[in-house]
């Protein structure tokens, strides 16, 4: 692991070794850390917050908190500390984030470990036509009467959807000529403080988004990696965001409502660029990798309460007789009379969209239903991905189990690696 404090890096393992690169690493780690890569909120996967032990030697100057900067860091405890956690497996930089100071022993330093998070949002503010800061909305895909507009002039109006063409403007439903239109704002010829919207007719699928995502973020790769979501390309996606959240916040969401998960990290088959990949919980890979029993350190299986249903509700908005309306549209697909109820947003906006969100709210209903299954396998196993298909049978527990990662726990103090997902299970049948 490196530490840089006071601008300086500092390198820190379990064990004192000598890396590939020439560069010594000293033992001061304690407690090595368990770090999970897993579903943190709706469909998106980043590594959980976790903890390190570090030896405390205020007088050592070869360690990260010796000398002066023992005393910086008891004076101001809030200060965070950046880190790079790599194993000798990897020799890339596997997870970043910033340490910050929980607790001080005589004989140790224990540190939270906050990975790092992408705040880019899609929704910025803009100043409305009284001179006042406000929220503004952000659009994406074949938006139908979008009426959250904010008006910035008399005739003038913020452009939500960053497009220039495809647009339609209409003021209580009747369509008015958009005699200018940049990506930031466009401007119609009249304009009488009706009630207004915006219709864009560029549709947007799944996979367009996603590639949105990671030119967003800035990744080293500006496209996702659709391997194991290939159906992402013929799944529209319309997007309606009015609250200044998080643009990893918003895909999250969409991920989960179109049954799919991602995560970023480092394409090892592509020189370790940094990838958006998108996975569709109901891919199910041809290739599999198999554990033979004496092989696994732990395992366990879950079967859960019944599902009973998945629904979802969104917003259809309409013109009738020259008046915007609103209404809800209410989807919910059933799988048992009595179950556990769940409930996603709908990326959608038309009547007409009810036969998409429910398809994929039947999606999301056969993945859900499924057990779920934990396996644990010795030492750090960096060539397991989320979405990838492991098989293995257990005599012990009388089950075969044919799962799918939908997380993955690197235990770095007992050197083993846990895969947990959702599964079909069988029974062990013996053969002699």
């Amino acid at each position: 692991m490196k530490i840089t404090v006071s601008g300086s890096d500092y390198l820190v393992s379990d064990d004192e070794y000598v890396a590939d690169d020439g560069n010594f690493h000293y033992g001061y780690v304690l407690d090595a850390p368990v770090m999970t890569l897993g579903a943190t909120r709706g469909g998106y996967a980043n590594f959980r917050s976790g903890f390190v032990v570090l030896e405390n030697r205020p007088l050592d100057n070869t360690h990260p908190f010796g000398s002066s900067r023992y005393t910086t860091m008891v004076a101001s405890p809030s200060t965070t500390y950046a880190f790079v956690l790599k194993t000798t497996l990897t020799g890339y930089d596997w997870i970043t984030g910033v340490l910050v100071i929980e607790n001080i022993t005589e004989e140790s330093l224990r540190f939270t470990m906050y990975p790092y998070e992408y705040t880019t949002s899609p929704v910025s503010t803009v100043s409305d036509q009284d001179g006042n800061t406000v929220t503004a909305p952000w659009v994406y895909g074949a938006v139908t009467n979008f009426n959250n507009l904010v008006q910035t002039g008399s005739t003038t109006f913020q452009n939500p959807t960053d497009l220039t063409t495809g647009l339609s403007f209409k003021e209580d439903g009747g369509v008015e000529t958009m005699s200018s239109i940049s990506t930031s704002s466009f401007t119609v010829a009249t304009y009488s403080d009706g009630q207004p919207t915006l219709s864009s007719s560029t549709a947007k699928t799944l996979e367009d988004f996603f590639d949105y995502v990671a030119t967003s973020l800035s990744l080293t790769v500006t496209s996702a990696n659709t391997a194991k979501a290939t159906g992402a390309s013929s799944l529209a996606v319309k997007i309606r965001q009015t609250q200044p959240f998080p643009l990893v916040e918003i895909a999250s969401s969409v991920a989960e409502s179109f049954n799919h998960q991602f995560y970023i990290g480092p394409n090892t088959a592509d020189s370790n660029r940094t990838t958006l990949f998108l996975i569709d919980r109901a891919n199910n890979p041809a290739s599999f990798v198999t554990f033979e029993e004496d092989e696994i350190v732990d395992a366990s299986f879950k079967i859960g309460f019944p599902v009973g249903g998945i629904s979802a509700t969104y917003k259809v908005t309409e013109i009738q007789t020259n008046k915007v309306t609103e209404y809800d549209e209410f989807v919910r697909v059933e799988n048992k009379p009595i179950g556990s109820e769940f409930e996603v947003n709908a990326y959608a906006d038309s009547y007409a969209d009810r036969s998409q969100v429910s398809t994929l709210l039947t999606a999301i209903k056969n993945t859900d239903i499924k057990a779920s299954a934990s396996v644990t396998m010795p030492d750090i196993q960096t060539s397991y991905n989320l979405g990838d298909r492991f098989k293995f049978g257990r005599e012990i527990d009388f089950v075969n189990c044919d799962m799918i990662a939908r997380s993955i726990t690197y235990n770095f103090q007992n050197k083993t690696t846990t895969l947990s997902g959702d599964a079909n299970l069988s029974a062990y049948i013996r053969t002699f």
